[in-house]
């Protein structure tokens, strides 16, 4: 029996979910992959998943990016968002850009341009 830690199983489950997607659909989840860490780190989390959930070009996103994170849904995800106290709310900062760094390195393995 082994032992996975946190960020293993992040990039598991990361692997699992960007794997599925198709190479059609990998070109548009790639750029968002690689452009939605630096949404949080400019406006918040809470603001980054709120203006990501209005566009339902991030809607195959944001459903991976929830169960990277661990949460059942987009909607629990974005509820966790808006009602969490700081330190809890600093703790999900955390982990949305951990998981987020999962999806971006794999979306750029596996439906990168070639260079």
């Amino acid at each position: 029996m082994s032992i996975a830690t946190k960020d293993q199983r992040r990039a598991q489950t990361a692997w699992r979910l960007v794997n599925l997607r198709g190479q059609a659909d990998g070109v548009t989840y790639r750029a968002l992959s690689k452009g939605f860490p630096a949404l949080v780190h400019a406006c918040g989390v809470c603001q980054a998943l709120s203006f990501a959930a209005a566009k339902p070009r991030y809607r195959g996103y944001l459903e991976d990016l929830a169960q990277v994170v661990g949460a059942a849904s987009v909607c629990e995800l974005l509820q966790k968002g808006r009602e969490a106290a700081l330190a809890d709310y600093l703790q999900l900062t955390r982990e949305v850009m951990r998981a987020a760094m999962w999806l971006a390195r794999y979306a750029e393995a596996l439906h990168g341009g070639g260079d």
